[in-house]
């Protein structure tokens, strides 16, 4: 993603441009008769953005207290990932 489409996307939902944002290996995921390419963008922040995100569909999640919700396959396999992922510290991750 350049920089510029980056922020415009992230401005849309809410947060402002990551501290440092990186990619890790994507993979296909298939269920029935349809595939779907995963890439996954990892967005660092140094503090958590200052947002209405519990206002939204969206939640933070931390891997490390992971909230009582049922995730699907494809996000169970990215949490998977990031974890393993470098030696960086896992932080909390907006899903």
């Amino acid at each position: 993603a350049d920089n510029k489409a980056l922020k415009t996307t992230l401005l849309q939902k809410g947060l402002t441009a990551p501290d440092e944002y990186r990619y890790i290996a994507g993979f296909r995921h298939t269920f029935s008769h349809y595939h779907l390419d995963i890439q996954v963008l990892v967005l660092d922040y140094h503090k958590r953005p200052r947002t209405a995100v519990m206002e939204t569909s969206q939640l933070w999640y931390d891997p490390e207290q992971p909230a009582e919700i049922g995730l699907a396959a494809p996000v169970t396999k990215i949490l998977k990932r990031l974890k393993q992922n470098s030696g960086r510290q896992q932080q909390e991750l907006s899903v």
